[in-house]
């Protein structure tokens, strides 16, 4: 395993394995890359290439940025990886429109397929204004670490999947001064308004969008207007968590549909 460090703001990389093929993994809001732990275990015995976990701006190890539009966080991801084919893009909610925005063809890094996990298919006003103002709040101080690790957990939703105790948990937070805080910059909330037609009909290469049925955020019958065929799997909001085997399944077979 490498760790790289570049840009500025500088992002922060884990890279997992050696070989041409690329699995590029893209965390949500609120997390970091140790939430595709579980999801790692189970493809990287099969997957023969890279597998490719950056923290977004804002998040975990890397720096925070000026702003968190979907387009700057491609663009970050299109200065610190250099290019590789085939290359196989899987996003959850946030992550997963940082993917559909690679996917469109605007950067060096092109992927050959993407998975979006859990994706809003559109914002209206009150979503816009939430995000604004959940970014305009202060950082946030505990003075007790274990809610740090606590609030941590149910943003980035490994809440019950992982020991607070564990490495996992306490990379989300970091002490200062006898306190503690998230990593997450609060400005990150407000990433821009997502519009997945908009998306999906720019992108050039093929895409699956997957939701859980027991979906805690995104409204499904929304998705049932907006999206022609969404693959629907038992599970919540946090599908690479809930069913990590069944998402490598579907990691591998689309890889093996790409033509070499």
């Amino acid at each position: 395993m490498t760790l790289e460090r570049r840009r500025s703001p500088a992002i922060w990389v884990e890279v997992r394995g050696m070989g041409a093929a690329t699995l590029l993994l893209l965390h949500g809001l609120g997390g970091n890359g140790r939430v595709w732990d579980r999801f790692i275990e189970q493809v990287a015995p099969r997957w023969r290439g890279r597998i490719v976990v950056p923290d977004l701006r804002g998040h975990g190890r890397s720096e925070p940025g000026l702003a968190y539009f979907f387009g700057f966080q491609a663009a970050d991801l299109d200065e610190v990886l250099e290019p590789t084919r085939p290359l196989v893009v899987v996003g959850q909610s946030l992550g997963g429109l940082v993917a559909l925005t690679l996917a469109s063809g605007a950067y060096r890094l092109q992927p050959d397929r993407v998975i979006a996990i859990g994706v809003m298919p559109l914002w209206d006003e009150s979503h816009v204004a939430q995000a604004r103002e959940l970014a305009s709040r202060p950082t946030a101080w505990f003075d007790d670490e274990g809610e740090a690790v606590r609030r941590f957990l149910w943003l980035s939703g490994l809440a019950g999947h992982v020991d607070p105790a564990s490495a996992a948990a306490r990379s989300g937070i970091v002490a200062e001064n006898g306190r503690y805080r998230l990593r997450q910059d609060p400005r990150s909330y407000f990433t821009g308004a997502p519009h997945l037609p908009s998306l999906l009909a720019a992108a050039r290469c093929p895409v699956d969008l997957v939701y859980g049925r027991r979906h805690e955020v995104v409204n499904l019958r929304l998705v049932a207007r907006v999206v022609a065929d969404p693959r629907m799997w038992d599970g919540g909001h946090n599908l690479h968590l809930d069913q990590p085997s069944q998402l490598a399944a579907l990691v591998l077979e689309r890889a093996a549909e790409i033509p070499c």
